[in-house]
């Protein structure tokens, strides 16, 4: 079937809303794509990314890169230490369940490459960010023709 950049991040986006937060945490919002503000934190923004695509007789293979931010109120660093580390665990663990995306068609395997943590402002407000790197692979059969 077809790879649509599209269909996989509406398919990371129902994943990332049906997932249940770490203990003692709630998510509040995710969002496909990049709002202009953001309503209520935590929340995630799915950023997608570059891409790359091979040609192998009568297939191609397609890697499409997606970020995954988690957006945390910045308040005293210090305190949220633990915080952090548990969102970050949950982040680097969220398509272990969900390698297909749920059946996403075109998607032979679905993963979180890395992840980080820093700051950043999102509007005009300062935020504690974790970054899940994602790569999302699919194998398509293709018809070339001269």
């Amino acid at each position: 079937m077809a790879f649509s950049d599209t269909a996989i991040i509406a398919a990371i986006g129902a994943h990332l809303r049906a997932k249940t937060p770490p203990t003692g945490q709630t998510l509040k919002v995710v969002y496909d794509y990049p709002p202009e503000s953001l309503g209520a934190l935590p929340a995630i923004v799915i950023f997608p990314g570059s891409d790359a695509q091979r040609f192998n007789g009568g297939g191609r293979i397609i890697t499409l890169n997606v970020s995954a931010i988690l957006y945390l109120p910045a308040v005293e660093f210090a305190r949220q230490y633990q915080t952090i580390a548990t969102w970050r665990t949950w982040m680097r663990d969220t398509l272990i369940d969900a390698v297909l995306l749920n059946s996403t068609d075109g998607v032979a395997q679905a993963s979180v490459t890395g992840t980080a943590v820093d700051s950043t402002d999102y509007g005009d407000a300062t935020m504690i960010t974790v970054t899940a790197t994602m790569e999302i692979v699919g194998a398509e059969s293709i018809s070339p023709s001269a």
